[in-house]
């Protein structure tokens, strides 16, 4: 019995392809688990398999997916810096008179810059050393109105002005702080181009 005239066979794998010794093949379509952007799980098409003769036909696979899990730390710190417009928006609907510019493409273009940004450049931007606003969604309600108290070490006290004059400075650093990472991979794939 001739390949090309078995029923079974996927139009994807050649019959030239398959063991002589294969009859009435059965193909069968693998899949392998990738990685998005946010280190969510996806399943994706990688080749063919013939379940009669076990050859294995693997198809121009291009991951377009990131090649590397991303650990849990790494994933938490893409999505609040996702959620940070939420939070001054928040911030602006409470105070009434906040004046915070938030740029949400820089922050789209800061999450998908290649190579993407480390984990310590993530926190740098989340929730940099030298913040006096905590902007994790599970404190800052607890301390809203707070900062340090010059006068007493380790202590707060309530200053609502100062409070929101720190949450607009601290969210123009935080932008500042994506500008210059964006700008350090370009000038880094400028210098690879040159060498090669």
């Amino acid at each position: 019995m001739k390949h090309e005239s078995m029923p079974h066979l996927d139009s994807k794998i050649e019959a030239s392809k398959h063991k002589k010794n294969c009859i009435n093949p059965v193909v069968k379509r693998l899949y392998i688990r990738d990685y998005d952007e946010r280190g969510k799980q996806r399943i994706v098409s990688w080749g063919m398999t013939c379940t009669i003769c076990g050859v294995i036909i693997k198809e121009n696979y291009e991951p377009k997916l990131t090649p590397e899990r991303m650990s849990p730390k790494e994933t938490g710190l893409r999505t609040r810096i996702g959620l940070l417009k939420q939070f001054y928006e928040l911030m602006a609907l409470h105070w009434g008179d906040l004046n915070i510019a938030w740029d949400d493409e820089l922050v789209e273009q800061f999450l998908n810059v290649i190579p993407r940004p480390t984990i310590k450049e993530l926190a740098e931007v989340f929730q940099p050393s030298w913040s006096n606003v905590n902007v994790d969604s599970q404190k800052w309600r607890r301390y809203r109105r707070f900062i340090d108290d010059p006068d007493k070490q380790g202590w707060l006290k309530s200053d609502r002005k100062k409070y929101k004059g720190l949450l607009e400075s601290e969210a123009l650093k935080r932008q500042v702080i994506m500008r210059d990472i964006i700008k350090s991979r370009a000038t880094k794939s400028k210098k690879k181009k040159r060498v090669n």
